[in-house]
């Protein structure tokens, strides 16, 4: 499938009134083919498959993913991967989507290359 894009802005607004650092604070990052991927070692993980689609336990809360992100949750679970490597059978729009969730649950860190 065509690559809809070189890369990826994304901008989380932490509900700030005023512009501040840490958690009231703006957040943007570019996500690029080359991105390197891992998933945050401060938050211990379960992956538990369901009939109809993938859990993933975190502390205080369970995250449901359609059973096609399977393989890409156990390959973040494996070690650090590039975005471009990070196989899903889902368009491109969409592994944006579900890494953009990832990262806005602070399950996902992408490092600096």
């Amino acid at each position: 499938m065509a690559r809809l894009c070189e890369s990826y802005w994304m901008v989380d607004w932490s509900a700030a009134s005023k512009p501040a650092i840490g958690g009231d604070s703006i957040w943007i990052g570019a996500l690029t083919p080359d991105s390197i991927l891992r998933l945050n070692d401060r938050l211990p993980t379960l992956l538990r498959a369901r009939e109809n689609n993938v859990e993933l336990l975190v502390p205080g809360k369970v995250l449901g993913f359609p059973l096609a992100c399977r393989t890409a949750l156990e390959r973040l679970r494996a070690g650090p991967v590039r975005y471009a490597d990070l196989a899903l059978p889902l368009s491109e729009s969409d592994r944006a989507l579900f890494v953009r969730s990832l990262l806005l649950e602070g399950l996902v860190l992408v490092d600096e290359r």
